[in-house]
């Protein structure tokens, strides 16, 4: 083309030329023209998803004045993308709708009174009913307050009431006069003393008299003593003295002294002999001595007599006592204390008057130890022992003998006439050395068959000592085998 330019262009060959140009330049453009297609059509490719697309609908949803909306798409969760259509043929880059503007509705504005806050103007979107312009508070105006009047005053402990019109609106107003309280007084109190109460301070009001701090008791605060001196010792039964001073008050008080109690101890027991008593349990006081429980007196087990002394003590039996031989002179009856001055006597089993030989003694006479013969001091007499010899005692033989204590019986007594311990008021052990079965009383002449004595009574020396004393004391007494005899010795 070149070498062309430089041959002399002439007209009809400049005419050519210019085709020739035309159709480069179609052809230039031609050539642009696909590059440029084919450039579309690599980007189209490019472009498109090469896979199968797994697609999520998403429905339109309205924009709000305060939230977006956005169109119909669909999305794939395979590549990520958004289309307008299910098959992925048309792509969306943004499927959001902008927000939709407020619609503002005008707030009206409330005017402030005396006692309630208005309101400025404001505004609020009519869609959504957001506040675009927010109303402010314009505070209560307050009452415009004319002269109080005072309605009531107050006092110590109620208010007080006054009213005034308001300027402005009219209303009446009342206001409260607080209370004035209580002026306070003090009350003074009153110290305790040893033996009288006291008060504690105390306050009231001086205006209307109220008491504002109630005085309280305050307690006697007793006696401070000093030393306690000793005026009277306590015994075991009588109460003792002692008195000491208060260091307060100087009064003397004088306090008992409780009695001491007896100091119980058991005495050692003491066994009976022939002619005293025993004793066992006997408590005494250690402290006095008092007797405090005398225990049980065993009855003094009384000689056993043979020939003129006891067997047991040695003790002779008293010979002075007076005899006399029966009519028979085959035995001796004892019938009075004769010389014997005794006062425990043992009656010898056998006696000798020197005239009449040695016979044994078998009876008590009649009255034979009773205070009503003449000379006889029975007073003398506080026990009596019996030799087996023995087999009857006569009615009253011992009456009046009001110091015996005891009697004792051989193995041989059968019969003891009425009365024979009548006013024996001492007597209280009878022990029967011999049998105590079948023995029975009878007091009328007449009877033939006695009261049976219990067997266990009459082993019992006190209680034999109670029948021959009290109960059957007027009685004749005979044991069942030998008959009852109305023979008086």
């Amino acid at each position: 083309m070149a070498e062309e330019e430089k041959v002399p262009q002439e007209d009809s060959s400049s005419e050519e030329t210019k085709k020739n140009k035309k159709k480069v330049i179609i052809g230039v453009s031609i050539v642009v023209a696909l590059i440029i297609i084919f450039i579309i059509v690599l980007l189209l490719l490019l472009g498109s998803c090469t896979h199968r697309h797994t697609m999520i609908y998403h429905p339109a949803v309205e924009p709000t004045c305060d939230t977006p909306g956005s169109v119909q798409y669909w999305h794939c969760d395979e590549c990520g993308n958004d289309y307008l259509d299910e098959k992925g043929h048309e792509r969306i880059d943004d499927v959001t709708i902008d927000i939709l503007p407020h619609i503002p509705v005008v707030d009206q504005g409330i005017p402030a009174d005396c006692e309630n806050d208005g309101l400025t103007e404001g505004s609020h979107c009519a869609t959504c009913g957001e506040v675009i312009v927010a109303q402010e508070v314009i505070p209560a105006l307050g009452h415009e307050m004319g002269t109080f009047t005072r309605v009531s005053n107050p006092t110590c402990t109620q208010t007080g009431l006054e009213t005034s019109v308001c300027t402005r609106c009219g209303e009446t107003i009342e206001r409260i006069i607080p209370a004035t309280g209580h002026t306070e007084e003090v009350i003074p109190g009153t110290p305790a003393t040893c033996t009288e109460t006291g008060l504690s301070e105390g306050v009231l009001c001086s205006v209307c008299g109220a008491v504002l701090v109630e005085q309280e008791v305050v307690p006697a605060k007793g006696h401070t003593y000093g030393e306690t001196v000793v005026i009277e010792e306590a015994s075991c039964l009588r109460n003792g003295k002692q008195e000491s001073v208060c260091k307060d008050c100087g009064e003397t008080i004088t306090e008992i002294i409780p009695a001491l109690g007896h100091d119980r101890v058991y005495e050692s027991d003491v066994e009976p002999t022939c002619e005293t008593p025993g004793r066992t349990g006997r408590v005494v006081c250690d402290r006095c001595g008092m007797v405090l429980e005398e225990g049980e007196t065993i009855p003094p087990l009384g000689h056993e007599i043979e020939g003129d002394e006891c067997i047991n003590c040695g003790k002779e039996a008293c010979m002075d006592l007076e005899f006399v031989i029966s009519l028979d002179e085959s035995y001796y009856i004892l019938i009075g204390l004769g010389h014997c001055t005794d006062t425990h006597i043992l009656v010898p089993d056998v006696y000798d008057d020197g005239e009449n030989g040695e016979h044994p003694v078998t009876t008590i006479r009649n009255f034979a130890f009773s205070s009503i013969k003449e000379g006889q001091h029975v007073e003398q007499i506080e026990t009596i022992s019996f030799p087996n010899s023995i087999t009857s005692i006569g009615a009253s033989a011992f009456s009046g003998c009001y110091n015996l204590t005891s009697v004792t019986f051989g193995t041989g007594i059968k019969r003891i006439e009425a009365g024979s311990f009548i006013g024996c008021t001492s007597l209280t052990s009878v022990r029967f050395k011999g049998t105590t079965e079948n023995w029975q009383v009878q007091n009328d002449p007449e009877a033939v068959v006695g009261i049976e004595i219990s067997s266990s009574d009459l082993n019992s020396p006190a209680k034999a000592a109670e029948l021959f004393t009290t109960t059957y004391v007027e009685y004749d007494w005979w044991l069942g085998t030998s008959g009852y005899s109305r023979f008086r010795l």
